[in-house]
């Protein structure tokens, strides 16, 4: 399975301007951005923080592929009961960075690499939705005492962590 592509492929798109959805289900404000859009729940949290925002609004908010970081690569070979074998590279201004590492997730190895970049994160609160054909992830990073929420869409969970973790970066990163 080669991620790399699907990743690229995803944060390079054109921001998405399908059809809103159906009206709100019960329970769920009309003033969340990802319902109106898509008939989803933002976690409760970013849904008071986002409330009253458009779409394109909201995607501004939080998310940002064109900060310090960028996500070169991430492809993920299985290991059998042991996990995968991923490995990533992330563009830190001029520095290109590397890893593999076994893993359950993409997420460990990413913010290994941010970590080693000098930016570490931690990941307080981890959301995902299906939208049609992506993967959504809200992330809550916090580094040092800011903490922040973060947006990822990928074909799969692990493209998604991995745009929201790089987003997450770019957003906590002076």
């Amino acid at each position: 399975m080669n991620i790399a592509a699907e990743s690229t492929a995803s944060q390079s798109a054109a921001p998405r301007t399908g059809r809103a959805s159906a009206p709100c289900p019960a329970g769920i404000p009309p003033s969340d951005p990802l319902n109106r859009r898509y008939g989803k729940r933002l976690p409760r949290g970013l849904r008071r923080e986002a409330a009253h925002l458009s779409w394109a609004e909201f995607e501004s908010a939080y998310t940002c592929r064109n900060g310090r970081f960028r996500l070169d690569e991430l492809s993920r070979r299985s290991q059998g009961v042991t996990g995968h074998e991923y490995t990533a590279a992330v563009t830190d201004g001029d520095t290109v960075r590397r890893r593999r590492a076994r893993a359950h997730g993409a997420a460990s190895v990413l913010t290994a690499l941010l970590h080693e970049a000098g930016v570490p994160l931690e990941i307080a609160a981890l959301h995902q939705q299906r939208l049609e054909a992506d993967v959504a992830t809200f992330l809550l990073c916090v580094r040092g005492r800011r903490r922040r929420w973060a947006m990822g869409l990928g074909a799969g969970s692990d493209d998604s962590i991995a745009d929201a973790l790089v987003s997450g970066a770019n957003l906590l990163t002076d």
